[in-house]
C-alpha cells in the first residue's frame, strides 16, 4: 500500500513518483514539439509580412516614376513625335511591367510560404514521446481494453487499447512472453477447482448437460462494458464451440451462445444453471488477476487518437501536454501539501506490518527538466505544483483561487472588488520564493530582458501599422536618407 508523505493512504497503486517524473519528460517533449510548430507559424507569419510591405513599396515605386515621367508624356491626341516623349512612355511602359512581374514574384513567394506544411519528423515527435510515456506508464482512471486470442500452430496475440482520457484513445503493439500464463491456449480445468457441468434447457423442455471443464479457452475480450471469452473443444482441430458473455450489473447471469466449426450462432442463447455460473465467475476472477499481464506486454504505440484525430495532425501538440499535466494535477498538489520535507514530492510504501520505504524526488530535479522551455510553456507545470516556490506560498495561491471561485451563498452581501493576482504565477512574477536549500547558488532567474526565451527584448514597442488585408506589419525603424530614392518610397509608405 501506497501512502502520501504525511502517512495518510495514496489512491494508486503503483510509484506515481516515477510516472510524475516520466509525465514531465513526456509534457517537456510535447512543448518542445510546440515550440517548433510556432516557430514555423512565425516564419509563415514573417513571410506574409515582408511580402505586404514588398507589395507596397512596389505601388510606391509605381507612383513614383509615373509621377517623374507623366511632364514629359503627351496624351494620344497630342502626340508630336518628339523623342523625349516616345522615351517617356517607353520608360513608364518598361517599368509598369517589370513592377508588374515583381509583384506576382512576391505574390507567389508568399502563397508557397502560407502552404509550407510543418515537416513531419517535427509531428513525428508527438507519437515518439506518448509512445515512451504510455508503454511504460499510466495516468490515474486510466480504462483498458484488450482482446487475446490463441489456437492453432501460431503464438498467442493480444490487442492492447486504452481510454487515458476521455479524449484521448491510444492503441497499442504487444509481445507476449514465450513462459507467460497467456502465451497458449488455456484448458479450463486449470480453472476450475474440478468437474464443471453445465445444465441448460434441450429440445422439448428435456434437460441437457454441457460439459465445461474439457474445453480449452482462445479468446477473451475484456473491456468496460464488454467482458467474454470464448471456448473451444479442441485447438488441433476445427469443432464446435461456447461464446460467453459475462453479466453486467442487473443481468441474470452468463449468456451462453453455442458455435458451430466456423464460428457461426448456433440455436438461441441460453444461461446456465447457478452452481456452473459460480464455476465460470471464478475462472474469471482467475482471469483478471492475470490480465495486468496481458498490459504490461504492450511494446509499441501503434495509435493514438485525441478526439478521433490522429496526434500527428494536431496543429498544437501543447494539448496533449495539457491533457497529461491536468490529468496529474490533482494528485500533484496533494502530495505538495502533504510531503514533509522542504522541495521535496514524497511518496511511502507498506513493505510489512512494521515497516515503510519512502520514495521522493526533489522539485529541484523537475524544475530543472523545464528549463528547456519558455517561461510561457512552464506556466501549467507551475500551476499544477512544481514550481520552486514554497509550499507554503503555494497553498495560499491554491486556497484564494479555491476561494475566488467558490460560489457566493443566497441572500449574501457581494464581496468587495479587490485585484485578483495572476492565475498563473511563473518565475518572474511577484511573491515568487524558492526553496533555498535545493537551489543552486549560481543559478539565477533571468530578467525578461535578459532571457533569450523571452518574446521582446526592447524596451521601446515598435510602431505597428496594419495592411489593407489586416494582417499587422512592423514599420521601418530605420529609413535611409532623405535624399534617396529608398527614402523617398519609405516616407510614401508611411
Amino acid at each position: 500500500m501506497y501512502r502520501f508523505g504525511d502517512g495518510t493512504p495514496f489512491p494508486l497503486r503503483e510509484n506515481f513518483i516515477e510516472t510524475l517524473v516520466a509525465v514531465v519528460d513526456c509534457c517537456v517533449a510535447l512543448y518542445h514539439v510546440e515550440a517548433q510548430v510556432e516557430e514555423h507559424q512565425a516564419h509563415i507569419r514573417d513571410a506574409r509580412r515582408r511580402a505586404a510591405e514588398e507589395l507596397r513599396r512596389l505601388d510606391a515605386l509605381h507612383g513614383l516614376i509615373e509621377t517623374a515621367v507623366a511632364p514629359l508624356m503627351a496624351g494620344r491626341e497630342q502626340r508630336s513625335g518628339r523623342a523625349s516623349e516616345q522615351a517617356a512612355a517607353k520608360i513608364f511602359e518598361a517599368s509598369a511591367s517589370i513592377i508588374r512581374s515583381t509583384r506576382a514574384g512576391v505574390s507567389r513567394r508568399r502563397e508557397t510560404a502560407e502552404h509550407e506544411i510543418v515537416p513531419p519528423r517535427v509531428l513525428g515527435g508527438v507519437p515518439v514521446a506518448l509512445g515512451q510515456f504510455f508503454c511504460r506508464h499510466q495516468l490515474p482512471d486510466t480504462e483498458w481494453h484488450a482482446r487475446w486470442l490463441a489456437g492453432g500452430e501460431g503464438p498467442a496475440t493480444a490487442e492492447i487499447g486504452a481510454h487515458a482520457t476521455r479524449e484521448l484513445e491510444l492503441v497499442f503493439r504487444a509481445a507476449l512472453p514465450p513462459d507467460s500464463f497467456w502465451s497458449r491456449p488455456i484448458p479450463m480445468a486449470q480453472l476450475f477447482h474440478g468437474p464443471v457441468t453445465a445444465l441448460t434447457e434441450g429440445g422439448r423442455g428435456r434437460p441437457r448437460q454441457l460439459r465445461l471443464d474439457p474445453m480449452v479457452l482462445i479468446e477473451v475480450q475484456a473491456m468496460p462494458g464488454r467482458e467474454a471469452m470464448v471456448l473451444r473443444e479442441s485447438t488441433k482441430r476445427p469443432g464446435s464451440g461456447l461464446h460467453i458473455l459475462m453479466p453486467r450489473p442487473g443481468e441474470p447471469g452468463p449468456m451462453v451462445v453455442a458455435l458451430d466449426k466456423r464460428d457461426q450462432s448456433r440455436g438461441q442463447p441460453f444461461y446456465i444453471d447457478d452452481l456452473s455460473a459460480g464455476a465460470l465467475f471464478g475462472a474469471w476472477r482467475t482471469l483478471e488477476r492475470e490480465l495486468p499481464q496481458i498490459y504490461a506486454s504492450r511494446q509499441e504505440l501503434a495509435a493514438a487518437r485525441l478526439g478521433g484525430r490522429d496526434v500527428s495532425e494536431l496543429e498544437h501538440p501543447a494539448q496533449l501536454g495539457e491533457l497529461i499535466l491536468m490529468a496529474v494535477a490533482p494528485l500533484v498538489r496533494e502530495m505538495r501539501m502533504r510531503s514533509r520535507v522542504p522541495g521535496e514530492l514524497t511518496l511511502k510504501r507498506d513493505v510489512s506490518v512494521d515497516r515503510r520505504e519512502e520514495m521522493f524526488v526533489p522539485r529541484q530535479a523537475l524544475w530543472n527538466k523545464l528549463s528547456v522551455l519558455s517561461p510561457r510553456h512552464r506556466q501549467l507545470f507551475e500551476a499544477i505544483g512544481l514550481s520552486n516556490e514554497a509550499t507554503q506560498e503555494f497553498a495560499s495561491r491554491v486556497s484564494d483561487k479555491a476561494a475566488r471561485a467558490r460560489p457566493r451563498q443566497p441572500g449574501a452581501a457581494p464581496p468587495e472588488p479587490v485585484e485578483s493576482p495572476p492565475e498563473l504565477p511563473t518565475g518572474q512574477s511577484d511573491g515568487f520564493e524558492q526553496d533555498p536549500d535545493l537551489l543552486d547558488p549560481a543559478s539565477t532567474l533571468r530578467t525578461p530582458a535578459m532571457d533569450p526565451d523571452s518574446e521582446s527584448t526592447s524596451t521601446e514597442p515598435a510602431a505597428e501599422v496594419r495592411d489593407d488585408e489586416g494582417v499587422s506589419e512592423v514599420e521601418v525603424t530605420n529609413p535611409a536618407r532623405q535624399d534617396s530614392v529608398s527614402g523617398i518610397i519609405e516616407r510614401a509608405t508611411g
